[in-house]
C-alpha cells in the first residue's frame, strides 16, 4: 500500500515520504490531530510539500471533513 503517495506532486516531498518505513507512513496517515474533533483521526491526504526541511502533509479529517495537517520532521 502506498498511503496516497500519488497525491504528493512535489518530487522532494515524495522522496522524503518514500524514505519512511511503510508502517510509519500508515501511522502518520491514520493518526492526525483534528482540532474540530479534538482527537486523533485518519486523514484523507490532499497534498504534501517540503517547507524547509519539514515534510508538511495536508488533507481532510475522515471523520468530520475539517482541514488537518501533519508535519514530519527530518530524521536525526
Amino acid at each position: 500500500m502506498d498511503y496516497d503517495e500519488d497525491k504528493i506532486d512535489d518530487h522532494t516531498a515524495k522522496k522524503r515520504w518514500n524514505e519512511l518505513p511503510e508502517q510509519a507512513r500508515k501511522d502518520i496517515i491514520e493518526s492526525v490531530w483534528c482540532p474540530h474533533c479534538g482527537t486523533g483521526v485518519p486523514m484523507e491526504l490532499r497534498d504534501g510539500k517540503m517547507e524547509g526541511r519539514l515534510l508538511v502533509l495536508r488533507g481532510t479529517c475522515k471523520k468530520c471533513g475539517g482541514e488537518v495537517a501533519r508535519v514530519v520532521e527530518p530524521e536525526g
